[in-house]
């Protein structure tokens, strides 16, 4: 409950004082104006409650599992996938091509360095290293953009992810994986600080550095939690994830 409750307040700290500061600098600002597809908002409204929720994340790490090189390095990896999204949400300049280029090779550097990749898809056979891990990459860059898809509209990424999360901590515990438990825990609080700022009034986006950031971490967990518990299945991660996968296909196809 601990981390829970540090990483919510956190985030909602941050959010408020973000919220503040934007509108007071336009920083972050997203215009009511932009002609983006999800754009369903009336009002200027800062972009950045992503950083409240990155923030709490790492104090998290640095106050329970400063000695876990493992996610400190995942969240190394997160810290580029965040950056590619922040500097387009302060600048607006950043090509989609670079944001993309930044965020495979991030994926890719950090599930090779650590060995974390989907080798068993439930389907009779495994799938050899090298191509576990550019499939891997290409699962998370897509779950990270996913997310980004459906931020836009008050309370549905940062709602689909609490629903995410807790499905996630409710099977890790049932196995008994406390780590990935705990870090489920964490941004379930981290994103629910950022929530009650989100919905139903939208004072505040995750903006592009937040939904990458948490589709990438979402992402990772669930392929940690099925390389570590042969009883879990590629399908479990699939079946949660359904409704961002889906948006992602009905954009590419609209």
């Amino acid at each position: 409950m601990k981390i829970f409750t540090l990483c919510f307040f956190v985030s909602f700290i941050l959010c408020i004082i973000i919220i503040a500061f934007a509108k007071r600098y336009s920083l972050f600002i997203d215009s009511a104006t932009s002609q983006k597809p999800q754009r369903f908002h009336m009002h200027e409204t800062p972009r950045a409650g992503g950083i409240g929720i990155f923030i709490a994340f790492w104090v998290m790490l640095i106050y329970f599992y400063i000695h876990n090189t493992q996610l400190l390095f995942i969240m190394c990896g997160g810290s580029i996938i965040f950056a590619s999204g922040l500097i387009e949400d302060f600048k607006g300049n950043l090509s989609p091509k670079m944001r993309l280029l930044m965020q495979c090779v991030a994926t890719f550097g950090i599930c090779s360095l650590l060995d974390v990749y989907l080798q068993d898809l439930s389907l009779g056979f495994t799938l050899p290293y090298i191509i576990g891990l550019f499939f891997t990459t290409f699962a998370l860059v897509g779950v990270s953009n996913a997310m980004n898809i459906i931020d836009g509209f008050n309370g549905l990424a940062s709602g689909i992810c609490l629903l995410i999360l807790c499905a996630i901590a409710y099977v890790a515990y049932d196995v008994q994986d406390m780590e990935i438990f705990y870090c489920s825990l964490a941004l379930i609080g981290a994103v629910f600080g950022f929530f009650i700022c989100n919905f139903p009034f939208g004072y505040i986006f995750l903006g592009d550095g937040g939904a990458y950031f948490l589709g990438f971490i979402i992402g990772i967990l669930l392929v940690l939690l099925t390389q570590r518990q042969d009883s879990i299945s590629a399908f479990f991660g699939l079946s949660i994830m359904i409704y961002p996968v889906w948006e992602v296909l009905f954009s590419i196809w609209r």
